[in-house]
This record gives structure tokens, C-alpha cells and sequence, in this order.
């Protein structure tokens, strides 16, 4: 088990020019700086679930997409040595991220409950039947006691 470690600020300088592929995702990145963050989210259940949720911008502001980010994490990179500067908070990027996550396990969690819940309903209304024909019978008796 990992415990939560917030890390230390720290520059990042990513080498385009020693990956043996264009990507062409990151290729008009080149020679920009930004900002970028990287949050851990554990969704906890029947079974554990980690998800990293990278999220930057660009020194222009443009926000970066997902599969950006994790293209750039693919890149040797190194210490800059500087200090990073005028850090940015991703607050509103990261919650916004983490609701797709959430819904896309409520539907994962909801394509398994459905059926089991179909399943579940028509066997309670087969018990329902069942019940009820047995009370009709002990009606049935009851009245024909009573004669």
C-alpha cells in the first residue's frame, strides 16, 4: 500500500529529439513551456482502481488534452535545475476529468447491475405469483371449512 505523497514543484525539460517516432500529438508543443500537474485518483470497491489524471496548459494558456499529456510522460525528460514558476492550479480541469472517470464506472458498474437487477425482479414477480396462488388456494379452503 502507497500512501499519498504530495511532491515538491520541480521543472521538467522533455527531449522531443531523442524519441525514435514523431507523435503527432506533441509535435506543435515543441519549443513551448507550460504548466502540467498529475493527480492520483483511487476509486475503492469490490476492487481497488488507480487512475493517474494528467492535466497542463501551455505558457499561451491553451489548455492540453489527456492523450497529450501522457504522450509527453512517454519522452525522456530531465531536472531543469530552475524553480518553477507561478504555479497554476488545475482544480476545475482536474474535477472535471474525474467526473468522466466516475461516469464511465458508473456505466461499467450499471451494464453489470442491470441484468442482475432484471434478473432479480422477474424472480420476486415469480414469487409474487407463486404467493398469491398459494393464498388463493388457502382461501379456497378456508371458505370451504366454513361451510
Amino acid at each position: 500500500m502507497h500512501a499519498n505523497k504530495a511532491l515538491a514543484p520541480a521543472a521538467l525539460q522533455f527531449d522531443y529529439s531523442g524519441h525514435s517516432q514523431s507523435i503527432n500529438t506533441i509535435g506543435p508543443l515543441v519549443g513551448q513551456s507550460g504548466h502540467l500537474a498529475l493527480y492520483k485518483l483511487t476509486i475503492q470497491g469490490a476492487d481497488n482502481e488507480d487512475y493517474l489524471i494528467f492535466v497542463g496548459s501551455t505558457e499561451t494558456g491553451e489548455q492540453l488534452e489527456s492523450e497529450q499529456l501522457h504522450r509527453l510522460f512517454t519522452l525522456p525528460a530531465s531536472l531543469d535545475g530552475t524553480e518553477p514558476s507561478d504555479l497554476i492550479q488545475f482544480d476545475d480541469v482536474y474535477q472535471s476529468r474525474k467526473e468522466e472517470i466516475l461516469g464511465g464506472i458508473e456505466a461499467r458498474y450499471a451494464q453489470f447491475f442491470e441484468p442482475a437487477m432484471e434478473k432479480f425482479d422477474n424472480w420476486a414477480g415469480d414469487k409474487r405469483k407463486a404467493l398469491k396462488s398459494n393464498l388463493k388456494g388457502l382461501d379456497d379452503q378456508l371458505k370451504e371449512l366454513k361451510k
